[in-house]
Order: C-alpha cells, then sequence, then structure tokens
C-alpha cells in the first residue's frame, strides 16, 4: 500500500483585483504540509499549476522554495507536473533542489522513451502527464494540426493511442497513479460549465486510464470524483481564486491506495471567505448583522438602487462600510435611463468576454470561434511575458 497526498492548481503569485494572493495560497499550502507530517505519507504529488504565470515572480519563487525544501529533507517525494500556467522549464528553477536530494521530480514533458516512474521505495509507480500545450511535449506523439479549432480534436484522439500504449508499460502488482494535468471531457467546471472539445485539448471520458489504483487530476478548480470504478478526482484549486468559487469547499486528498481497494478521503482546509452578495442601497449598513465575518472576506457587491439614488453617495457609502470590495456593480430597478452605471471589474479577460457574448444574440458555434480566438491572443501574450 501507498499513501499520499494530492492537490493542484496552487497559483502561487496571482494578482486578483490588484491583490496579491500569494500569502493566501501559502497559508493554505501550509495546513497540507502539517497533514503530510502529521499522517507521516511519503509522498505528496501536485498536478499542474504551481504558479500563476510562465515566469514566476521571485517573491512566490522564494516562499515555495523552503516548504518544498523542508518536505524533502523530512524524506518526503515529491512529484509534480506542470499546468498551463507553469513555465515549461520550471525543473530548472527547482535544479538546485534536485542536485542535493533524489525526493524531487518535475515533469515538463511526456518522455516517450520513459513514461513511468517508478519510486521502488515507496512501491508505487507513476505516469505523469504534464499539460499538452503544443511545444511543450517531445517527438511525435502529439502532432501539429494546424492553427484550427479541429486541431485540438485531433490531439484529442493521439492521447489514447498514447495513454492506451502505456497498459503495457506498468507492472501490475505495484499501485500506479496518473498524474495529470488536462481537462477531462464532460467534467465541471467551478462556473458549472461543461468543458469541451472546442474549447481545449481534453481527454474523452472513456479514455481515462481505468487500468490504474488511481487518477490524480489537476486544472479544474471545482473538486470533484469524475469516475468511481478506478478512483478519479480533481482535487480542485487549493485556495478559492476567484468569486466564482465563492461557496466552494477547499482542500486536497489523502489517499492509501493498493491493488486490493483504495481510500480516499477529501481534506477541507480553512481558505478565505469570499461573498457574492446583492443587496438594495438602504440596506447595506445591515450586511455586518447578516455576515459577522465580513470584513475579513473578500467582497463582491451587487447593489439595487432607484432612480433618484446618488452614485456618488453609493461609492462613498460602500467605502465607508466595506473597504475591502473588491468588484462593485449596480441593479437597476427601472428599465431605461440615461445615468450611467458602476461597471463591473474582472479578474480575467475571459470571464469579462464570457459576459459579453452571453448578451448577445450569437450562434453558439460563433461564440465559441470567438472564444477560441480569444484564448489564443491571451496564450500568445502570456507567452511574451
Amino acid at each position: 500500500m501507498v499513501r499520499f497526498v494530492h492537490l493542484a492548481d496552487l497559483h502561487l503569485g496571482k494578482e486578483w483585483h490588484g491583490v496579491d494572493r500569494t500569502p493566501d495560497i501559502l497559508k493554505a499550502f501550509d495546513q497540507v504540509v502539517d497533514y503530510i507530517y502529521q499522517k507521516e505519507a511519503p509522498l505528496l504529488l501536485i498536478a499542474g499549476d504551481i504558479f500563476d504565470k510562465k515566469l514566476p515572480s521571485g517573491n512566490a519563487l522564494e516562499a515555495f522554495f523552503p516548504r518544498i525544501k523542508k518536505l524533502l529533507q523530512k524524506g518526503v517525494y515529491v512529484v509534480m507536473v506542470t499546468g498551463n500556467h507553469d513555465w515549461n522549464k520550471l525543473h530548472e528553477a527547482f535544479s538546485t533542489l534536485a542536485l542535493f536530494t533524489p525526493n524531487l521530480r518535475i515533469f515538463a514533458k511526456t518522455d516517450i522513451s520513459n513514461p513511468v516512474l517508478l519510486l521502488e521505495e515507496i512501491g508505487c509507480q507513476i505516469i505523469p502527464f504534464p499539460y499538452p500545450e503544443r511545444g511543450r511535449l517531445e517527438g511525435e506523439v502529439f502532432l501539429k494540426e494546424g492553427d484550427t479549432p479541429g486541431m485540438y480534436v485531433k490531439i484529442s484522439a493521439r492521447f489514447s493511442s498514447y495513454l492506451q500504449g502505456l497498459r503495457d508499460k506498468i507492472n501490475p502488482r505495484i499501485p500506479s497513479i496518473f498524474l495529470a494535468h488536462v481537462g477531462l471531457e464532460g467534467a465541471r467546471l467551478g462556473s458549472e460549465k461543461m468543458l469541451s472539445l472546442e474549447d481545449e485539448p481534453v481527454i474523452g471520458e472513456k479514455d481515462l486510464p481505468s487500468w490504474t489504483t488511481y487518477n490524480a487530476l489537476g486544472h479544474l478548480h471545482r473538486a470533484q470524483e469524475v469516475r468511481s470504478q478506478t478512483p478519479s478526482f480533481y482535487s480542485g484549486s487549493l485556495e478559492r481564486l476567484d468569486f466564482g468559487e465563492s461557496e466552494e469547499e477547499k482542500g486536497f486528498y489523502y489517499v492509501e491506495a493498493s491493488n486490493a481497494g483504495t481510500k480516499c478521503e477529501f481534506i477541507k482546509i480553512d481558505a478565505h471567505i469570499m461573498y457574492d452578495i446583492t443587496v438594495n442601497f438602504d440596506e447595506l449598513h445591515r450586511l455586518k448583522d447578516r455576515y459577522p465575518d465580513i470584513s475579513n472576506a473578500y467582497l463582491k457587491l451587487r447593489v439595487k438602487i432607484s432612480q433618484n439614488d446618488s452614485l456618488i453617495e453609493i461609492r462613498s457609502k460602500i467605502s465607508e462600510f466595506y473597504p475591502n470590495a473588491l468588484v462593485i456593480e449596480t441593479i437597476k430597478d427601472w428599465e431605461s435611463s440615461s445615468q450611467s452605471k458602476i461597471l463591473p471589474t474582472y479578474s480575467d479577460p475571459v470571464t469579462a468576454f464570457e459576459d459579453y457574448t452571453s448578451e448577445q444574440l450569437l450562434e453558439d458555434k460563433f461564440k465559441a470561434d470567438l472564444m477560441y480566438a480569444l484564448k489564443g491572443i491571451i496564450h500568445e501574450i502570456e507567452e511574451e511575458e
């Protein structure tokens, strides 16, 4: 039997509405470290998106290094795969640690010649599968098919062949773990939308390995079980990273896996409080009675206003009562008016664009094509950063 902790999507270095979320994320990660020590778990699996940007900030790296080093010094094995947010040379950033300990493994590419990591010391084998981004994969496993939405469909079909070919490379007598940062067709995002082939490369549900002991997944921020026959879980993001996750429980999985059976437990952590509240203007001052911890929360306010309400007064009152309100929107109770609206602030351009297109009378396929083009532009910008 092998015991391990599975987490994903830390997004260290995330800037959100002008707030550096790194301290919140590190506070959450420290709870994981404490649990590992408590359980004396010999293995930590991180399924991608360790950092939020392709080139992590010095502060994020400096804060994370000591925590990983401490785990390694305690004899804990740490195995990571890179995600779509991570730098594909992330292993180079950790190269100093890797020189002094055999316990650290970081996979930024699929290794066709040696696709299975055997950890004899703790009795398990791991199939690492970093995010399948073009330029990040070795060899000819995934071929470039051109810059069209259909390309991802073709790449996704190639996932099947690659994964099915790995079945003969594992030792069936030892617990095996598929560690991947990838979307699964039909899985739920935090916004309750379904991931589809039009959005990005995904694994079809039928192609998720059924011959492994456990499938440790990252990329989707909502913790969820995606297959019960073979235990397969997204651990979700370790912290609440957006208001769309304000009501989600956050945490990680503790797993005891053997070929005789696998026990999985979701361990909840104390994530930062977020509130997404709709309120009448004249009730603003009463929110503290309904939400006693509101002063410690990240806050999104939707304020219902009448035609006679002053936007200047609204801003003043919100500043007075709730200086930590990061997003402010107004809802007009009348049908038409020349009075201006406080524009919402979005955490990312994709969300803003989704809101915009949802209000337009556009065909679904055209919307999907627009979203695909936008994500391509964002990807190119991030690569240049």
